[in-house]
């Protein structure tokens, strides 16, 4: 594969990321936000997944 051949595989790959970037951003935007509730963020050092509901948890609350 020649360089030119490689620098218009790279400019395609990074076309094709920046749509999907956009169509991710896309869907985001337009997410309902009823659902949403309030995380604190604050004094958590460690975030994770309750695997039994799938929403965001503190695991290291930081506190000493």
């Amino acid at each position: 594969m020649t360089e030119e051949e490689q620098d218009q595989l790279l400019i395609e790959h990074i076309s094709k990321l920046r749509e999907i970037s956009v169509e991710l951003y896309e869907r985001i935007t337009r997410a309902p936000t009823d659902n949403r509730e309030e995380i604190p963020t604050e004094g958590c050092k460690r975030w994770g997944v309750d695997p039994k509901t799938g929403r965001l948890i503190c695991l290291d609350p930081g506190f000493s």
